[in-house]
């Protein structure tokens, strides 16, 4: 069969999901592997394998599966191994990052010359510095002293 022996556009063609090579450690994962990683979850795919290289020499001569182990440990450890601890570092840069926040402050019933005065108190921090800004904010048409 030859290159163009398909006359479908590869981009109507069906891509082929899956395995292409049998499981060379469907017979070992669930009786020889699965019981060590339940009692050390710390063990490397390394470990393992030489593991299965002694307990099955004819089977695994090499090391040829090594990076299959990887994959298949680094999964079971994803899906079923103990929980970690996850851990956002937020790291702040000076100059970067700063946080503000208005507050209403028309429950304190400030008042002048009788007249109630509606404004709002402003802070604002730079994160890295914790320098804080803090001021008056005045609504629109409000006079200003």
């Amino acid at each position: 069969m030859g290159f163009d022996a398909d006359p479908t556009p590869p981009s109507k063609r069906k891509i082929a999901h899956g395995r292409t090579v049998s499981d060379p450690l469907e017979r070992y994962w669930e009786n020889d592997l699965l019981p060590l990683l339940e009692m050390d979850s710390a063990l490397q795919a390394v470990t393992l394998l030489r593991h299965l290289q002694s307990a099955h020499p004819l089977a695994f001569p090499d090391d040829r599966i090594r990076r299959t182990l990887e994959r298949r440990v680094r999964q079971w450890r994803a899906l079923s191994g103990p929980e970690r601890c996850i851990i956002f570092r937020q790291t702040p840069e000076p100059g970067y990052i700063g946080q503000s926040d208005f507050t209403h402050a028309d429950e304190l019933g400030v008042t002048i010359a009788g007249l109630p005065f509606p404004h709002l108190l402003y802070h604002f921090v730079m994160v890295y510095t914790r320098r804080p800004k803090r001021g008056r904010a005045f609504p629109a048409g409000a006079a200003r002293s």
